[in-house]
């Protein structure tokens, strides 16, 4: 989970996406479309935005079942729960050492 505003052009998001990009993360939200993570109130007016995403590897893409928010009334915080639930798995130290290797 990180939290980056993407539609902003930020030093913050640039980096954030370089970095998912340079490990070859893949956008969970690309796939199990959400629709805000984030609410603001300024003004008298109320304000959402995704800030809040999880990335995954290539190689565990398949392992995930599911992924979104959670909008709960009584969530006191401006930011929404996320969650993705995956199949469980076993690594082995040399894949995840593999893993690593490649990335």
């Amino acid at each position: 989970d990180m939290n980056a505003d993407f539609t902003r052009n930020t030093t913050h998001a640039r980096v954030v996406k370089d970095t998912v990009e340079d490990l070859n993360l893949l956008f969970t939200w690309e796939t199990y479309q959400i629709d805000f993570t984030c609410t603001t109130e300024r003004d008298g007016n109320t304000f959402t935005s995704v800030l809040d995403h999880i990335f995954i590897s290539e190689q565990l893409a398949s392992s995930v079942l599911d992924a979104a928010v959670i909008h709960h009334p009584e969530n006191s915080s401006d930011h929404e729960p996320v969650y993705c639930i995956m199949n469980s798995i076993t690594l082995s130290p040399s894949s995840i050492q593999e893993a690593a290797y490649q990335s």
